[in-house]
């Protein structure tokens, strides 16, 4: 910000992008422009490296742009003086230059913004230079040149606010802007939620320079902890300004949310922190407790300090330390000579090349007590008490990956000579970057999952979490290191933003030849790395020594810890046998925990290896330089281990969730801490032949997730454990044989939390075995089931890859050219991957060639024969060729009804055909509406859910369970057309044979991931595909090299809203909404794109009441999950409603007017307690019969009125965080459910918030667009 000639203030987009961080730190901006406050000069080498690396990628993206457009690209001058008429100059000529027909680009562009607010206030000026203005067919596209990888809301706002002020000076914009990553990589936002925010932040900000600037605080400069402003309370203006005032967020492990609890109860330092003896309204117990504690350790080393200092003004600083958890301390290991003590060195800033994926690591560090035999060369000399120091360097990708490779493989070999050895570290970032690492190079997965299982990791910084209390502001191990050796030096390397600044001057230097002076960066580098070892070494002897003095203390004998490792047993090649059950041991060759069958055998895990080996040695390009058919063959060679890869983070928290305090649970809907529970039966049997059962009642932490009846969950043990259950090494808990079924729940208000009855049963063949357990221990908390068994699917996965490699051209290459590359054969599922438009009838080459296909000539609508979407979309599926069809259907716009009436047409004509679904009720759903539509119910078959019997209740075949190969065989033998119906486990099945099926319906295909449809996609020619990916998106776990997780339809869209032409069929006209609604839901979700079908829709009305979206604001405070505030609202809200009479013009004789009744108002929310809570609040006023639910319930269902009620009070209040509050889809699902109306109750604060990350600023500024005033 700057003073213009007249007095007054001009801000920046980097104004903008301090305030959205923090507040006060502006301010303070504000008082050093206005000399309020003396201007601070600090060293930040990691800022100016920046810097200069910015400078450098946006000299290479003008170039390139200069190169495109030769004589287009103009550049312009920042304006000369700080005047407004010097800012409107620039304006106007940037305005100018947008008008000349021959410029292509405006580089340096200067924009002013100016205007008024909703309040009538003006606005501050905002100005600045865009990097570049770029001429496009949509208008205008600005975009701005960002070394980070990714997109940031500081530099998204910036982009919003300068193609805003082109927008308001006439000028025709783009409705996407740009920015241009460090990686070369192009991120492109929509504008609309984009300005929304940057307008919403862009008021904030001018309201607090009004406030603050010229006149205001009786020209004084800002004081810390002034009310309304907010502060991050961790940057280098805060830091500093909050200890002198002796702040809470001074003591460790404070947040701003604790710090406002606090605040309410008039504690606002530390030392009233440190002297409190009760805690705030809405804090546990034992959180309070910790904060107090925390705080009077710091107080009083503090006072300790200022004591010495008295002495010795030079005395170091005192550091106190506590034990808190002797337990905790006592898990640590018993030392082994082989033990290890680790730490990376990387580069987030790296990259060799435009395009190429940010970060390197390039440094391995382990300090070692003991060779092991190794050739002492490898290692540094010994210091002092004989430690010494290894390293593995990596100054390329390859060389991460060799590295990675030869650290494990070193690992292991030390493993063979210590069994007992453990891996220490300090927090999380090591054991996060080996899962990172063996993922994304595809080598060390098994070893590293072995080292994982073994417990072989140690995270130091858990255990002084749990086990230390230190009197620090931050746990961060250099702060620890004044307890256990001395101070580092000044000189060198001192820190990790250090590290990576001399890294990248090696790198400098190295390039440029000059050798003396890059390897003497790297000794720097690698003595501090060293260093970093060393301490972590250094933590973990004086943790057990502080144990051990514990133990003293409480007059307890000095007995050594058992042994946890030392002395395991060998397998047959030396390494540490697997323990615990049969289920986790043998997790390394392929089964899956909890399963009866392996996901592969280990010779289909060794063949699924190879095929992805064959695959990674084709060498293809990076992602973004690829053909569309060398994207699908590396698509193609990941798939056969999907499942592997995606059920890998479902053990990982296992084990994590057995080896940590409950309290630290990171709680989902299938991850819950029991604050209480009571066993409520004894053992009994519902039937002679069913296992023992008995049932709990147990008051959870869900962490605000939704808990439904009917969900499995699989209760944990801590000690003491229940007879027979035992812990593994190294764990202090244990897992239940079997699962608990949750037979109901509802919520608590009084704490927020769920009470829930759940019925445990024994493992089956319990009965005659000693040992399982069947004392009255509770559980501790509950986690997720293990997940389902994919031995078919990836058996299917594996076959479709090794078949096209080979058909692959396998002929030797002519010498010196380049070997020949596999050739997808032509299929339905690999034009998926490839993103060809559908192949029609007389266009069916042998394979997908590299050459882009020109666009496929769908069908449409008014050519002869084709009246309807519905004939368009039957005649493309007929016409198809070992292909597929997309198509996207909004809510309301009849997709079910189309896909069953398109069968109904080909069952007719013969075809056989499959129906498959992410669940078994949408299949069932589906399959319903064919016999709606006339396909005769005999040739129509499923087999129910597991567990379900077959019964004649359905309107189709109920087939036995197993059966669906033979029912399939027989009406192919028969020679008419059916229809099937199933899940991928069913069309997965080796017993179907190859394209048995005319055409596989994939329906909710929005949800349905690439990897499953690829499994199924070898049954039938072809495929259609039905769904809306802007609902309800896809779920997955796991980390995949290749985005196989994706929805289908999701991969076929993109980064669209709406489904391109060339793949389908996007169905634009909705039968259910108003338009007045409709408009609001097409402009959130479908670019604008989305109608009604104005007869039927506009027959709808309620008496009284405006067609469209209406907004009621609540005043409230502090609410999270459960607004009682809210539930008054909609009480209210629901009885104004009732009994108005509701109009329907298309419904039967009769029914077209009628009174509105409870059931006719459906009511969403995002959190489980603010259902119950509203769901007891409708009950007790009379209205037990409206729909109440989240968005997940309600997936498919309509009603004249909904009401939407957000819960949450204000940013800090948002369980699960903005984006999913703000979550598009699931607000377009909320929405779209009304016919004629939609109300959003919320509270006032709710968006006067700061989004932390770009998908929190799209999700809030999509919610500030849909409830805008028309």
């Amino acid at each position: 910000m700057f003073l213009l000639d007249d007095g007054s203030l001009a801000t920046s987009a980097q104004d903008l992008r301090v305030a959205s961080e923090c507040e006060f730190a502006l301010l303070h901006r504000l008082d050093v422009t206005l000399g309020r406050s003396p201007r601070e000069v600090l060293e930040d080498p990691m800022a100016e490296r920046l810097a200069e690396l910015g400078n450098v990628h946006e000299e290479r993206e003008l170039a390139r742009l200069q190169q495109l457009h030769p004589g287009g690209v103009v550049v312009g001058e920042r304006p000369r003086g700080f005047s407004r008429q010097a800012l409107e100059e620039g304006m106007a000529w940037t305005v100018q230059r947008c008008a000349e027909p021959a410029v292509q680009v405006v580089h340096q562009a200067p924009v002013l913004l100016t205007g008024a607010g909703a309040d009538g206030q003006p606005l501050a000026p905002l100005s600045g230079l865009a990097d570049f203005v770029v001429r496009t067919p949509q208008g205008w596209r600005v975009g701005d040149t960002k070394l980070a990888a990714h997109s940031t809301v500081a530099s998204m706002l910036q982009v919003a606010a300068y193609a805003h002020a082109l927008a308001e000076q006439g000028v025709a914009v783009a409705p996407e802007v740009d920015l241009v990553l460090g990686t070369g990589a192009v991120e492109s936002h929509p504008l609309g939620p984009t300005v929304a925010v940057m307008r919403d932040r862009w008021a904030r900000l001018s309201r607090l320079l009004r406030e603050h600037g010229v006149g205001g605080r009786d020209g004084e400069a800002v004081e810390w902890g002034a009310p309304g402003i907010g502060a991050c309370g961790r940057c280098e203006v805060c830091t500093p300004r909050a200890a002198a005032a002796d702040d809470l967020l001074g003591v460790a492990r404070m947040s701003l949310a604790r710090r406002k609890l606090l605040h309410g109860r008039g504690i606002t330092t530390m030392a009233e922190l440190a002297a409190a003896t009760t805690g705030p309204r809405g804090m546990r117990e034992s959180d309070f407790a910790t904060l107090r504690d925390q705080a009077a350790l710091q107080v009083r080393a503090r006072e300790l300090t200022a004591e010495a200092r008295t002495q010795d003004p030079h005395a170091p600083e005192v550091v106190l330390s506590e034990v808190v958890s002797a337990e905790a301390l006592d898990a640590l290991p018993e030392p082994s000579p082989g033990d290890v003590f680790f730490d990376f060195e990387g580069d987030p800033l790296w990259r060799p090349h435009a395009g190429a994926p940010a970060g390197l690591e390039y440094l391995f560090g382990v300090e070692v007590l003991d060779t092991a035999g190794d050739d002492p060369g490898a290692y540094g000399p010994p210091d002092a008490a004989g430690a010494r120091y290894r390293a593995w360097w990596a100054h390329d990708r390859a060389g991460e990956k060799q590295a990675l490779a030869d650290f494990l493989g070193w690992l292991a070999a030390r493993r063979r000579a210590y069994p007992g050895l453990h891996v220490y570290h300090y927090a999380a970032y090591e054991v996060t970057a080996l899962k990172r690492l063996t993922a994304a190079h595809g080598t060390g997965t098994e070893e590293l999952d072995d080292l994982l299982r073994q417990h072989v990791f140690v995270d130091l910084y858990a255990t002084v979490r749990a086990g230390i209390r230190v009197s620090q502001p931050t746990y961060s191990i250099k702060k620890l290191e004044p307890l256990y050796m001395p101070a580092r030096g000044a000189d060198g390397v001192t820190g990790g933003a250090d590290s990576i600044v001399e890294y990248q001057r090696y790198c400098s230097a190295r390039d440029a030849g000059d050798t003396a002076r890059a390897s003497e960066l790297l000794e720097r580098i690698r003595a501090y790395n060293e260093l970093d070892c060393e301490s972590t070494w250094r933590l973990r002897d004086w943790l057990l020594e502080r144990y051990r003095q514990h133990r003293q203390e409480q007059g307890q004998p000095d007995t050594p810890q058992p042994d946890t490792g030392t002395d395991a047993p060998s397998g047959v090649d030396g390494t540490a046998a697997p323990t615990g059950t049969d289920d986790t041991a043998a997790r390394g060759d392929g089964t899956l925990p909890g399963t009866d069958a392996p996901a592969l055998t280990p010779d289909r895990w060794v063949a699924a290896q190879r095929v992805e080996d064959a695959f990674g040695a084709l060498d293809l390009p990076p992602r973004g330089e690829r053909t569309a058919a060398e994207q699908a063959l590396t698509m193609l060679g990941s798939a056969p281990q999907y499942y592997r890869r995606e059920h890998k983070p479902h053990w990982w928290a296992h084990f994590e969730r057995l080896a940590l305090p409950v309290a630290e649970w990171p709680l989902t809907g299938d991850v819950l801490a029991v604050d209480r529970a009571e066993w409520t039966s004894d053992w009994y049997q519902p039937t002679p032949r069913s296992n023992p059962r008995r049932t709990l009642t147990a008051r959870v932490d869900t962490g605000g997730r939704p808990l439904a009846a009917g969900t499995s969950l699989v209760p944990v043990f801590g000690s003491p454990l229940p007879d027979g259950l035992e812990c593994e090494p190294g764990y202090p808990h244990a897992q239940w044989p079997s699962a608990a079924e949750v037979l109901d729940s509802h919520s608590d208000t009084a704490t927020g939390l769920e009470v829930c009855t759940l019925e445990l049963a024994r493992p089956k063949g319990s009965a005659n075995r000693p040992g399982i357990p069947e004392t009255d221990c509770l559980p501790v908390g509950f986690g997720p089931t293990a997940p389902p068994g994919t031995k078919n699917l990836d058996a299917a996965l594996l076959d479709l890859a090794a078949a096209a490699l080979s058909a692959s051209a396998t002929s030797a290459a002519t010498p010196g050219e380049p070997a020949a590359q596999p050739v997808l054969p032509a299929s339905a599922g690999l034009d998926l991957l490839a993103r060809r438009p559908p192949r029609l009838d007389g266009e069916a080459p042998a394979s997908i060639d590299d050459a882009p296909p020109a666009p496929t000539l769908l069908p449409q609508v008014g050519e002869p024969g084709i009246d309807t979407p519905l004939d368009a979309v039957t005649a493309a599926v007929g016409l198809l060729q070992n292909s597929y069809l997309a198509v996207q259907g909004p809510p309301g716009t009849g997709k079910t009804y189309l896909g069953s009436r398109v069968v109904r047409s080909l069952v007719q004509a013969g075809w056989r055909i499959g129906v498959v679904a992410q669940s078994h009720a949408a299949v069932e759903n589906f399959l319903a509406g064919c016999v709606r539509a006339g396909v005769p119910d005999v040739r129509v078959g499923k087999a129910p859910a597991a567990g379900r019997p077959a019964d004649g209740a359905t309107c189709w075949t109920s087939l036995r369970s197993g059966s669906t190969p033979a029912w399939i065989t027989e009406q192919l033998d028969a020679g008419h057309g059916f229809v099937v119906g199933g899940t991928a486990w069913t069309f997965s099945h080796p017993d179907l044979l190859p394209e048995c099926l005319d055409l596989l319906v994939v329906d909710e295909a929005g949800q349905f991931s690439l990897a499953p449809l690829l499994a199924c996609s070898r049954v039938a020619r072809n495929l259609l595909l039905l769904g809306d990916p802007q609902q309800l998106p896809q779920v997955s776990q796991g980390i995949h090299p290749e985005p196989l997780d994706a929805s289908a339809l999701g991969w076929l869209i993109g980064s669209e809203r709406v489904l391109p032409q060339r793949y389908g069929y996007f169905l634009d006209t909705t039968w259910r909404m108003h338009p007045a609604l409709t408009e609001r839901v097409s402009t959130l979700a479908y670019d604008g794109r989305l109608g009604s079908h104005d007869e039927v829709t506009t027959g709808r009305s309620v008496e009284g009441v405006e067609p469209g979206l209406h907004v009621r604001v609540v005043e409230h405070e502090d609410n999270s999950v459960a607004s009682p505030e809210e539930a008054d609202a909609v009480v209210a809200l629901v009885a104004d409603l009732v009994g108005r009479r509701f109009t329907d013009t298309g419904a039967e004789p009769g029914r077209r007017e009628r009174p509105l009744s409870a059931a006719d108002v459906l009511v969403v929310a995002p959190y489980n307690a603010q259902v119950n809570l509203l769901r007891n609040r409708l009950s007790q006023a009379g209205f037990p019969d409206t729909p109440v639910g989240t968005v997940d319930a309600f997936q498919g269902q309509e009603a004249p009125v909904v009401v939407l009620s957000m819960t949450a009070s204000a940013r800090d209040r948002v369980s699960r965080g903005m984006a999913f509050l703000f979550d598009v889809h699931r607000l377009n699902v909320a929405i779209s459910r009304g016919q004629v109306a939609a109300y959003v109750v919320r509270s006032r604060a709710l968006t006067d918030i700061a989004p932390a990350s770009p998908r929190d600023l799209l999700a809030l500024g999509a919610f500030l667009e849909l409830t805008a005033n028309p």
